[in-house]
């Protein structure tokens, strides 16, 4: 079950709030990385402020709305037996294009808000 591990991180940085958590791409290369703001960013979608979220990094809400689905799916595989989440996984790794260039654009993004 070590997939529920990004929704356990979510619920404790919900629980005690202010986490920071330093950025070691950033102190090495003295630029942000494409996942800089996350925590914040988490954490503001988890109060509902959808504006801050996209503020701090716009990435968060595509992540949330991934991490429920593979939630969903992993309970349909379970009851079911069948095998919807490798299928999801295979089509990540097909587009894996898409998803680099949406890091390089969070990442630019970042570096352009200074975060």
């Amino acid at each position: 079950m070590l997939i529920f591990i990004p929704q356990i991180l979510l619920f404790i940085i919900y629980i005690f709030g202010n986490i920071v958590i330093p950025c070691s791409f950033k102190k090495i290369f003295g630029i942000a990385c494409p996942t800089c703001g996350m925590t914040r960013a988490m954490l503001s979608l988890l109060h509902g402020d959808i504006i801050d979220t996209i503020y701090y990094n716009i990435l968060a809400i595509p992540l949330v709305i991934l991490l429920i689905l593979i939630d969903i799916v992993i309970i349909i595989d379970v009851f079911k037996k069948s095998n919807y989440l490798e299928k999801i996984w295979m089509m990540l790794v097909k587009n894996y294009k898409v998803i680099i260039l949406l890091f390089v654009f969070s990442m630019v993004i970042n570096n352009i808000k200074g975060i």
